[in-house]
């Protein structure tokens, strides 16, 4: 247990910091199904964090992430709790970021070369737009 809470608190400092380097601010959270809050100008998004700090033991080459909270029966991340859900590799430092939606899952894997070649800045740009068109009922 003790190595999970420092995996995980690893990855939302990793996560905070590569979201401040885009310009954003962020608040660090010590709440169970919100790990940080992303500021950007007076709007605020929600944002949950996983972290892995490995790839996954299968022969495919991928980070597998837990996106659901509880334990028996897991259910995936509450769209209606976070807006944002950041998935973090810490062994070669890079984000993942995804829109919490009806249709997460409730493990996300994430392919080692996708992970690698990942813009994270236009992510979690294109993720932020996307949550503003919500708001404004755009779509």
């Amino acid at each position: 247990m003790k190595n999970e809470i420092s995996i995980g608190r690893a990855g939302e400092l990793l996560a905070a910091s590569i979201v401040e380097t885009f310009g954003y601010r962020t608040a660090l959270c010590q709440q169970q199904g919100l790990d940080m809050i992303l500021i950007d100008g007076n709007d605020y998004y929600k944002c949950e964090v996983k972290a892995t700090k490995t790839l996954s033991k299968d022969k495919v080459k991928r980070y597998a992430f837990t996106t659901s909270t509880g334990t028996k029966p897991k259910k995936p991340i509450d769209h209606n709790d976070v807006d944002i859900i950041c998935l973090v590799a810490l062994d070669i430092r890079k984000c993942w970021f995804i829109k919490a939606n009806k249709d997460v899952k409730i493990r996300t894997n994430v392919g080692l070369q996708r992970m690698i070649n990942n813009e994270e800045a236009e992510q979690l740009s294109q993720v932020i737009e996307d949550l503003r068109s919500e708001k404004c009922g755009k779509r």
